[in-house]
């Protein structure tokens, strides 16, 4: 799978990886300089005010999770790994509060086609989860032209925010690709740090 990101503008990118690399060197997997390479992931469980981790202090690489990456060049990835099976669900767990998530597909999840799942209850629509108040209403993407907008759907190699509200957690389900809308019709629908994270 293939993907480039641009340095045009701030070069600031949401991005996820929809495969487990064959690698977690992540300046080897982007072929970035270990001293240029700027990544970070927000981790709501951290116990400070600060709750991103910095890479290499990143966890380790996996579909599902969403990055902040800077890029100073234009970077081009051609990402060899291991895809989940698509005819399975894949869960993505969530702390309480904001949630940096991925796609684990190769083709995009719609939002609607999400289910969430909290203290071992049976998993709920996207739409019921925000009517129970499981999620705050809205999966948002950032783009540098048009910083946070609500998505419609969840893309591969895009990163994306969650707002979990349920104080023990819950659980993102993407469903087997088989039984989501990608199979129906479509309806219409009325860094280091001292290199400078800050937006």
């Amino acid at each position: 799978m293939n993907r480039t990101w641009s340095a045009d503008g701030l070069g600031l990118h949401l991005i996820s990886f929809p495969l487990r690399p064959l690698t977690q060197d992540l300046a080897a997997l982007l072929g970035i300089s270990p001293d240029r390479l700027l990544i970070a992931r927000w981790d709501p469980a951290l116990p400070t005010d600060n709750k991103y981790r910095i890479w290499p202090r990143t966890e380790p690489v996996e579909p599902g999770r969403g990055y902040w990456l800077r890029v100073l060049d234009d970077v081009s990835l051609s990402l060899t790994g291991v895809l989940h099976p698509e005819d399975e669900a894949f869960v993505v767990p969530l702390h309480v509060g904001w949630n940096m998530i991925g796609s684990p597909r190769r083709a995009a999840v719609a939002v609607e086609d999400l289910q969430f799942e909290a203290e071992g209850e049976q998993p709920v629509s996207y739409a019921e989860a925000v009517a129970s108040g499981l999620i705050q209403e809205f999966i948002y993407r950032w783009s540098a032209q048009d910083g946070y907008v609500e998505a419609q759907q969840v893309k591969p190699f895009k990163g994306y925010w969650v707002r979990c509200m349920n104080s023990g957690g819950a659980l993102l389900r993407f469903p087997p690709l088989e039984s989501t809308s990608q199979q129906r019709p479509a309806r219409a629908k009325v860094a280091g740090e001292q290199l400078d994270w800050k937006l």
